[in-house]
């Protein structure tokens, strides 16, 4: 080879490199600012990142404390039922009844208020309402809870049904139609 042909290769290359350098250049500069690898967009994607951590950790924090919340919440309803039970077998076993069952007023057609008083009641009982309105009375066959309960002082409950049993007493009929001026 000639020192020409070396000339020439040396100028091609030289010019190939003038025309192709800047473009690799600003190709790569390009890619830098857009490459996730870049530390630009590396702590930009890391600080949204961070950002959904947070907030999952919060939404799980929640979650938890509702999942306790809920927990608790079971927990006491099992307690009031069981504590209810017990009360319920211990009104049994003392045997409460309804005791002086009197039919009073009429309160709307065919309708009759009923009213007893709680037997067996204990004085040192403490849920005398609850036990009232967990006992119920037959009347005419049928079974009722009390629509009211009301203290009346240390061991006295009274209960109070109105009771729809198309009684006839409680309905309006027609009778001889009379004159009493007597014309």
């Amino acid at each position: 080879m000639t020192t020409r042909s070396w000339i020439k290769i040396l100028a091609a290359t030289l010019v190939a490199l003038i025309v192709v350098l800047p473009i690799l250049f600003e190709t790569n500069a390009h890619l830098i600012n857009q490459c996730p690898l870049s530390p630009k967009a590396r702590d930009q994607i890391r600080g949204e990142w961070q950002k959904e951590v947070f907030v999952q950790e919060n939404l799980r924090h929640e979650w938890q404390r509702e999942e306790e919340e809920r927990k608790y919440k079971r927990e006491e309803w099992k307690r009031e039922a069981e504590e209810h039970d017990r009360e319920k077998r211990e009104r049994q076993r003392m045997g409460m009844f309804w005791d002086q069952v009197e039919a009073q007023r009429c309160t709307t057609y065919g309708t009759r208020e009923y009213t007893a008083y709680l037997a067996n009641l204990p004085i040192d009982y403490p849920h005398w309402i609850e036990a009232c309105k967990e006992t119920m009375l037959e009347v005419h066959g049928k079974s009722y809870f009390p629509k009211r309960c009301e203290d009346l002082g240390p061991g006295v409950v009274m209960g109070r049904w109105e009771v729809n049993l198309n009684e006839p007493g409680c309905a309006s009929f027609w009778d001889w139609l009379k004159n009493k001026m007597g014309l």
